[in-house]
């Protein structure tokens, strides 16, 4: 992102990795030391957009010694299912 200092063009050229928010704050200032604040966002399409959870039930009953299994499901980009990570909680401690 570049800011052209006389005209205060402000250019960018998002890419494929770039947010699909991105907030800019533009500072101006003056050889006396007086300066100003602007802030403003830029939403952006076909870049990296975050995955969205599809919705789960407020609580989930399981018993001890019992597989609990909850299905969990994300789309990302473009409809396509995003991958899941998960991840084993160390011995002893829980989620």
């Amino acid at each position: 992102m570049t800011v052209d200092s006389d005209s205060g063009l402000v250019s960018w050229t998002p890419a494929a990795g770039s947010p699909s928010q991105a907030t800019v704050i533009v500072q101006v200032s003056n050889a006396r030391g007086g300066h100003a604040l602007q802030q403003f966002s830029i939403a952006t399409s076909g870049v990296n957009a975050p995955p969205v959870f599809d919705a789960l039930a407020a609580q989930f009953q399981g018993q001890e010694n019992q597989v609990l299994q909850i299905p969990v499901h994300a789309t990302g980009r473009r409809g396509r299912i995003a991958r899941l990570l998960g991840r084993q909680p160390a011995p002893g401690r829980g989620f």
